[in-house]
């Protein structure tokens, strides 16, 4: 199997034949293809990382949801990075899973991080193995984020934010999977169970199996001993704010914090108080048209007359400035909407507001 690790044997031998065929030819860095697809994962497994570096991701997500840097193989928590939102776990009912890999692609789908030191160990063992217990997650609620909302130094290197975390308990061994629960056999069978146990290699675990199994979904935090990190999820920046354009396009005309809403208020009001000079413009002209003497039908009441004409001028300058100035603002705000569907790629279709592409 080609790999991109070359182990220094390997590297001796190279050099041993270029000594005789000259120049070696250039190897292919399968590794650098591998983690260009790997990228691709979103629901990568932390099991491989060290304790350290799942102790920093298990502190950072008590701070808020937290920012990562995910590119190629590489994946760094940017723990002074958070959006304003808290995680809320689900309680599960508690699972067993293993996940078993046989070559190289698998691995570098499965564990991006941790594939280049692993590499070896695969080609070594022929197979790895990360055996689960799952208890629950931890999810970040149903948030728009916007790079701008991210607080932290580090922010600028962000390019996802981590939106699940699965904890547990697990073990990461070389050889087939095997079950969690399952220990060394005693009396007769001890003998198996030493066996297989020296053909399999630890790479890596954490959590206590038996307080795994005494979860109950109606935890609100996981069982102590039993919070181990094991797998994330992640939406990258750019979908986030994908979703932020979308639903923001999609909002009502007067929605808090809508792009469009202050002109839309302005322009109802300012409408509104033209409609009623309308009516009040209407009731003075007809007061001071029918502004007779009622003891005198040949002369018209001067006073009333007056009256109705300022009612009159004054429901015309509420009507006149009112009506030109809500079809402005209530056309300022169409615009905004209309731009802000545009720019999201909102088309107005038989089926309705649809995604355009």
């Amino acid at each position: 199997m080609a790999v991109s690790l070359v182990l220094p044997l390997w590297g001796g031998c190279s050099r041993g034949r270029s000594s005789v065929q000259g120049t070696a030819p250039p190897q292919l860095d399968l590794g650098d293809a591998r983690c260009s697809v790997a990228a691709g994962n979103r629901t990568p497994f932390v099991v491989e990382w060290a304790g350290s570096d799942r102790a920093r991701l298990e502190s950072a997500i008590r701070r808020g949801v937290v920012a990562v840097r995910y590119q190629g193989c590489e994946i760094e928590v940017l723990s002074d990075c958070t959006a304003p939102a808290t995680y809320e776990y689900a309680a599960l009912t508690p699972k067993k899973e293993s996940v078993e890999v046989h070559d190289a692609n698998e691995l570098y789908a499965r564990f991006p991080r941790g594939a280049v030191r692993l590499e070896a160990e695969l080609e070594r063992a022929g197979s790895l193995s990360v055996d689960m217990m799952l208890v629950g997650r931890h999810e970040a609620p149903s948030i728009r984020v916007e790079r701008e909302q991210l607080k932290g130094s580090s922010c600028v290197q962000a390019t996802h934010v981590v939106t699940g975390l699965t904890v547990g308990a697990f073990r990461l061994h070389t050889g087939a999977k095997e079950d969690i629960e399952v220990d060394l056999s005693v009396g007769a069978e001890a003998g198996a169970g030493l066996q297989r146990q020296s053909a399999r290699e630890d790479l890596g675990s954490d959590g206590d199996v038996d307080a795994c199994v005494g979860a109950s979904t109606r935890d609100t935090t996981p069982p102590e001993g039993c919070g181990a990190l094991i797998r994330i999820e992640v939406v990258p920046l750019g979908d986030f704010e994908r979703h932020r354009e979308v639903a923001d396009a999609q909002r009502p005309l007067y929605a808090h914090g809508a792009p469009w809403r202050k002109p839309a208020v302005i322009g109802t009001a300012t409408l509104a108080v033209g409609v009623v000079g309308l009516a009040v413009m209407t009731v003075g002209i007809v007061v001071a048209s029918n502004a007779e003497d009622p003891f005198d039908d040949a002369m018209p009441d001067p006073a009333r007359q007056r009256a109705g004409t300022a009612v009159a001028v004054l429901g015309a300058i509420a009507y006149f400035g009112g009506l030109p100035t809500g079809v402005t603002f209530l056309s300022i705000a169409g615009v905004r909407k209309h731009r802000a569907k545009k720019a999201a790629g909102l088309a107005l279709t038989p089926a309705g507001l649809q995604l355009r592409f």
